[in-house]
């Protein structure tokens, strides 16, 4: 719970200081990204393991009139193109 509390709060620090008008780009680790999600979603944090955050994936959560809501989960269509059916992921 102290650390989605973090990430959340780490989140809307940085819409705060760069603008709820913007496009941001967050990096995170896939547990952040998963404790963030739950709480956007209302998911219980003991079900923080049932969803899938695979390595380079895009989440997207927009900010509509200071309502977070989420608009895609793990996106990694783009690599497709680029790795084919196999994931290799150099991190």
């Amino acid at each position: 719970v102290q650390s989605q509390k973090r990430a959340v709060k780490a989140l809307e620090y940085i819409v705060s200081k760069e603008g709820h008008d913007k496009n941001i780009a967050i990096v995170a680790h896939g547990g952040v990204i998963r404790v963030q999600l739950c709480h956007f979603l209302g998911i219980p944090l003991n079900n923080l393991w049932k969803m899938g955050v695979r390595n380079v994936s895009v989440s997207i959560v927009s900010d509509w009139q200071g309502n977070y809501m989420v608009e895609t989960v793990n996106d990694d269509h783009f690599l497709n193109n680029v790795v084919g059916k196999g994931y290799i992921s150099i991190v």
